[in-house]
């Protein structure tokens, strides 16, 4: 489903976007866009913020305190980085601290990184800390 979902919005050219006071209606950008990017390629996120789009690689450096929403194939948390998903994202890896109230497909926690979760999870890896809050879902099971 997120792949057709992740397909559809990179393909639909005639449809609008809306983030916040931006509007992206095909391709052009109308308001203030400054935190939102469509498109394929690697999104760098090097200064915080809160960031809307459609990506298909995101990176947050060490340092950074970011929001994401939106759709994302592939996200990276750096030691010292400290992410909030509220969209969906495919892949998550967190090296530093991620918090989710959105929904992941697979999250790989390393060793020494902390992952909250508050939205839906649908698989955990690695050796680092995942907190589930009450209401969350994990592996298909709601955490009560």
């Amino acid at each position: 489903m997120l792949a057709r979902l992740f397909c559809y919005v990179l393909a639909c050219t005639s449809t609008a976007a809306f983030a916040g006071n931006c509007v992206v209606n095909n391709g052009v950008r109308v308001g203030d866009c400054s935190n939102v990017h469509t498109g394929p390629g690697q999104f760098v996120i090097s200064k915080g913020g809160s960031y809307s789009g459609v990506y298909s690689s995101v990176d947050v450096r060490p340092g950074v305190s970011a929001t994401i929403s939106g759709v994302a194939d592939h996200a990276v948390v750096q030691r010292g980085a400290v992410l909030f998903v509220s969209g969906v994202v495919h892949h998550l890896e967190v090296k530093g601290s991620a918090e989710v109230s959105g929904s992941v497909d697979s999250l790989m926690v390393d060793a020494g990184a902390t992952a909250t979760v508050q939205g839906v999870v649908g698989r955990v890896g690695g050796s680092g800390r995942v907190v589930k809050r009450r209401g969350s879902i994990v592996d298909g099971v709601e955490s009560k």
